[in-house]
């Protein structure tokens, strides 16, 4: 019997070798019968945050799900009040949620979660003005993942109001099963937003139809927190700003002509997580806006993460000015006519009529002088911005372009202006204008540059505006000062008389009488002037009357500096760097350092041009400084520039 078994046992066992090799083989064999129902995920939450905390800000909250026959493929979620369940006819409390609601849910299919709940929020947002519900799907990586988020929970603007609420979780897997649907239960208050403006309001604003090179644009920043729900951290929030145009009435409490407003183009509503803009761009389109003069309103408010508005949005009111450039020339005269230093022409009946004259015998006249005793003041942006050119005049050693004025004139020349500056020592820092001659022995010649300048300027309360515009709008790296010594006349001088014979117990030239400019040579061909020779007669003008001495200038010019050239342009690398186009015309000759130097040089900015003479042009003959003018400006004006 024990053999028989065996015998069955080992015949049994060749029989299911020989099936095993023939399928191995590919042989097919026909097998029936049922397979598997594929088995829902399931998902549950992890014990972060715990059932039933209040928060005051939106939780990250855990939850694990899994699948035993394929994997997760996404998990889906849904936050709602228990007053809004209610209002969808279940019961819901702080105890519990009617079981009917999770039947429901579950109930949805799964490529419908989003657009089925979306659509319950609508109802509840028009029927009851219940805030909107904000379902959310999450995707897996082959089941790996996403298994935590940042939940968005409902908060009330009021403080003290505490808003009960569940989250309501399910998974779907790869075969779009869907598993039973979990929940828990939180709460939460909040605090309102607080938004802020981070711009000057005081400062008035050039406005042009597109950025350029130089002018980039009006930067507008803002910010906001919401310090009691995130004590230690910035809040997630997101901002509406909305741009107005007021006209000249600043204080138009109800705006309507709406320039621009943010937009997100991410989803293509009105709330942005930026903190800043620049105009004239609108967001939306990309395209620049016209701003035209007038007042603006920049109004912005701020929402928290529970979408709850700051009440008290934050704006300011701010000045733009559109360039004209419809008139040709203002002439600023910035000579100090209250001072008496010897050696200048600084009484404006003398010098103010030669260059109103030039400029109309140029064909260029001009209708406004500006002029003013202090060094804080400066001409309008308005003003400004309705001429083409500016011509500084500077019959004084001491004043030059102030902090005040270079600002002003280099916010100009950033929006296509053009500035032509005639004058004494014009850049540099009043430690070089009023403080040289204590700084250096009697006599003494110096190139100062304007980086030092520069440098120096925060020492003695400057800004060093007048420096940075001589080097990054004018091209110039330097001025070489003369130090004229104004010596006095021997006592033995009869006030009043020619004390020529007395100059002989000077020191000698270049310590003593050193002055030396006698005019300017071109490198220009005609018809720019040739030369420009200095007039003895407006030379002798020169001369300052004091109780017991007379100086007497001859026919030559004191005071004259000249300029260095960046051979790079500090700010614009790129582009060609300042031109020469005059060089000094020293009494000495080639013996003078100074003779054959830059006095006079003009600049192509990549939107603007500048021209500086190292000298004043008062002193110049008056046809030649007409011909040289008509030259200048016409080279201002032209499209392209003109050699």
């Amino acid at each position: 019997m024990r053999a028989r078994k065996s015998g069955y046992f080992a015949a049994l066992g060749g029989v299911a070798v020989t099936f095993l090799v023939l399928f191995s083989l590919g042989l097919k064999c026909n097998v029936e019968g049922t397979r598997p129902d594929n088995s829902p995920p399931t998902v549950e939450f992890a014990n972060i945050p715990t059932e039933g905390t209040t928060f005051t800000s939106q939780p990250l909250v855990y939850w694990f799900g899994k699948d035993l026959d394929g994997f997760v493929a996404k998990y889906q979620y849904v936050v709602f009040k228990a007053s809004q369940i209610q209002l969808l006819g279940y019961d819901a409390d702080s105890t519990a949620v009617e079981n009917s609601f999770f039947v429901f849910l579950k109930s949805i299919p799964h490529d419908l979660w989003i657009d089925s709940l979306n659509r319950i929020g609508k109802t509840l947002d028009s029927s009851f003005s219940e805030k909107v519900v904000k379902p959310v799907e999450l995707e897996t990586q082959q089941g790996s993942g996403q298994t935590n988020d940042r939940v968005t929970l409902f908060a009330s603007d009021n403080p003290n109001d505490i808003i009960l609420q569940y989250i309501f979780l399910r998974a779907v897997d790869n075969a779009n099963a869907v598993s039973d649907v979990e929940f828990r239960k939180f709460f939460r208050t909040n605090n309102p937003p607080n938004t802020k403006i981070e711009f000057d309001n005081h400062e008035i604003y050039y406005s042009l139809p597109d950025t350029t090179p130089t002018w980039k644009g009006i930067s507008m920043a803002w910010g906001g927190n919401d310090s009691i729900d995130y004590p230690t951290g910035d809040a997630p929030l997101e901002f509406f700003w909305e741009l107005f145009y007021l006209g000249e009435d600043p204080l138009n409490p109800n705006p309507t002509d709406l320039k621009i407003k943010s937009f997100d183009s991410d989803d293509g509503d009105q709330w942005v997580n930026t903190k800043n803009w620049v105009f004239p761009f609108d967001p939306q389109t990309g395209q620049p806006v016209r701003l035209s003069t007038g007042y603006y309103m920049f109004r912005v408010t701020s929402r928290d993460d529970a979408f709850i508005l700051d009440p008290t949005p934050a704006l300011t009111v701010f000045y733009v000015i559109e360039p004209t450039f419809d008139k040709d020339v203002i002439l600023i005269d910035i000579t100090s006519t209250a001072r008496t230093h010897r050696g200048v022409v600084n009484n404006p009946s003398i010098y103010r009529p030669f260059y109103t004259s030039m400029l109309a015998d140029a064909g260029y006249p001009t209708d406004t002088i500006w002029a003013s005793g202090s060094s804080e003041l400066f001409p309008s942006e308005r003003l400004l911005s309705r001429y083409k050119s500016v011509l500084v005049a500077n019959q004084d050693p001491v004043v030059g372009i102030s902090d005040s004025l270079g600002r002003h004139l280099m916010k100009y020349l950033d929006v296509g202006g053009k500035v032509w500056i005639t004058g004494i020592y014009n850049f540099t820092t009043a430690d070089a204008k009023g403080l040289f001659a204590e700084l250096l022995p009697r006599g003494q010649r110096i190139l100062r540059l304007f980086e030092d300048e520069f440098n120096f300027a925060p020492s003695i309360n400057e800004a060093g505006y007048g420096v940075e515009m001589g080097m990054d709008y004018f091209g110039l790296e330097g001025y070489f000062m003369p130090f004229w010594d104004d010596l006095e006349d021997s006592i033995n001088c009869v006030s009043g008389t020619n004390c020529e014979a007395n100059y002989q117990n000077w020191p000698p030239y270049p310590a003593g009488r050193n002055e030396e400019f006698i005019g300017a040579a071109s490198l220009l061909s005609s018809p720019w002037p040739k030369s420009l020779e200095v007039d003895t007669v407006k030379v002798k003008q020169a001369s300052v009357l004091q109780a017991s001495f007379k100086i007497i200038f001859l026919d030559k010019a004191p005071r004259i500096s000249y300029a260095t050239i960046s051979s790079i342009h500090p700010r614009f690398p790129n582009d060609a760097p300042a031109e020469a186009i005059y060089l000094f015309n020293s009494a000495y000759g080639s013996s003078s350092i100074m003779h054959g130097k830059p006095a006079i040089i003009r600049y192509q900015g990549p939107t603007f041009r500048t021209a500086i003479c190292t000298f004043p042009l008062f002193y110049i003959k008056h046809d030649q400084s007409v011909e040289f003018t008509k030259q200048l400006l016409q080279w201002f004006f032209s499209p392209d520039p003109v050699s």
